[in-house]
């Protein structure tokens, strides 16, 4: 299931709570505003509805954002998953292959066919390791006369190695084509972002003057842009949000840190060598933190 990060949710309902805001008092607002002009009645209406439109359409385009980087990250999970499982598979074959030709060939038919220890552990080098072993094996078309009865033929190990390999080829290009696409919709929805921050603050800044214009002091204090409020720290507790999908991650939800590294079926259990590293840095990256928000201080001035 996609979800929303915690931070770009709370933003979405902090806008919300804006538009409702103006939409329940709109009736003692304009009034209130007239009496303090320059506007009349009509002027300042038209004024309160052209500022709840722009922070409707920030709303809906950082909800439209947010919502197809999540389901493109859902779906890439599903195909990160596939491609380790068809490393996985090739990993076994290999080291059931090298296991065959140490038995019936020795260290010299393991090393002829790049099948000599240690064996890969992350997904490209398997499959790199994996087409080279194919081509050697094919090449010699060799036949190996093992004990007892055992023969082993180079070209029917290519055959069942190559199968698995294909699978994992294809399984790699699918989830590279999938890692662009959120690339792509990162940048998008970190736009959107940024447009969403300039529309609330502004709009907020001003439904804030206009309240206290109009004599409504705990309603401008309620809706006042603060920083934690632009940032996504904290969530209006008058608004509800069942559209939106939400988690426990936060910073946009960009903490996936899933390791790209398989483990060596050959070798012994030793601690983590720290050689996992994450699918994707660069939006691993992007989205620890946003830079520093002005002061609730700084956002009154």
């Amino acid at each position: 299931m996609s979800t929303f990060g915690e931070s770009v949710r709370n933003r979405i309902a902090t806008g919300r709570s804006v538009v409702a805001a103006l939409e329940e008092h709109h009736d003692q607002l304009a009034p209130g505003l007239e009496s303090v002009g320059p506007l009349d009645r009509s002027g300042w209406e038209r004024w309160i509805e052209d500022l709840k439109a722009s922070l409707e359409q920030a709303n809906e385009r950082l909800f439209e954002a947010e919502n197809a980087l999540a389901a493109e990250r859902g779906n890439n999970t599903d195909a990160r998953n596939r491609r380790d499982e068809a490393a996985e598979k090739v990993q076994a074959l290999l080291m059931e292959h090298r296991q065959l030709l140490e038995t019936v060939g020795g260290e010299s038919a393991v090393s002829r066919f790049n099948l000599g220890p240690p064996l890969p552990r992350t997904p490209e080098r398997i499959a790199t390791d994996a087409r080279n072993s194919v081509d050697l094996l094919r090449d010699a078309t060799a036949t190996y006369n093992g004990p007892g009865e055992v023969n082993v033929e180079t070209t029917n190990l290519a055959d069942d190695l190559e199968s698995a390999y294909d699978e994992l080829r294809s399984a790699i290009d699918t989830l590279e084509s999938a890692e662009r696409r959120e690339d792509t919709l990162l940048v998008e929805r970190n736009e959107s972002l940024e447009h969403w921050k300039q529309v609330y603050r502004s709009v907020a800044s001003m439904v804030e003057g206009a309240l206290r214009f109009a004599g409504e002091e705990e309603l401008a204090d309620r809706l006042r842009p603060t920083a934690r409020r632009t940032s996504g720290r904290e969530s209006p507790d008058d608004v509800e949000t069942p559209d939106i999908p939400g988690n426990t991650t936060t910073n946009g939800g960009e903490d996936d840190t899933a390791g790209d590294t398989l483990p060596d079926p050959g070798a012994e259990a030793t601690p983590d060598d720290g050689d996992n590293t994450s699918p994707n840095p660069d939006i691993a990256a992007s989205g620890g933190t946003e830079g520093d928000d002005p002061t609730d201080e700084q956002m009154a001035n």
